[in-house]
């Protein structure tokens, strides 16, 4: 898998057109999925990927970006505050959570008991909002064997 990015590497909103994805999120929020800040971060992230690292925008539903070898990615953010930062991970991969809108079933759930299609690959951003920073945390490959997402990349080891 070319990720084009790896654990550890930082971004700051002031390297994005912030205006831009201002209109981004205005186009793709959707009320009662999420908050329109929940969807600005995720788009931050997008934009990390799509506007420095090659990575080009999947315009279809619930999806976010293909890598620069049109391989499908998710991005998912959380903030550097959050209490149990490995628990909210296995809780978006696998176990589901409650969300500011009501239950977030896991990707787990929604690829493999609702056969919907999603990302076998997940980069997950940590993000500081006071200073607008974005730091890759986490790289997540499905492995058909465990039947789950496994990391193969994280600030903590290469696995």
């Amino acid at each position: 898998m070319n990720w084009n990015i790896k654990p550890g590497d930082s971004f700051l909103l002031s390297q994005m057109n912030e205006e831009e994805i201002r209109k981004h999120t205005d186009r793709e929020y959707k009320p009662g999925f999420s908050g329109w800040p929940n969807t600005f971060n995720g788009l931050v992230c997008e934009h990390i990927m799509t506007d420095l690292l090659g990575y080009t925008n999947d315009d279809r539903a619930f999806k976010d970006v293909f890598n620069p070898d049109g391989i499908s990615v998710e991005v998912k953010s959380y903030t550097k505050s959050r209490e149990n930062a490995e628990k909210f991970k296995q809780d978006v991969l696998h176990n589901g959570y409650m969300g500011s809108k009501g239950w977030v079933s896991p990707l787990w759930e929604r690829k493999v008991l609702w056969k919907k299609d999603i990302s076998n690959y997940i980069i997950f951003f940590e993000r500081d909002d006071d200073e607008g920073v974005y730091t890759v945390d986490e790289l997540f490959e499905w492995n058909d064997k465990e039947n789950s997402y496994i990391s193969v990349q994280s600030r903590e080891a290469v696995v």
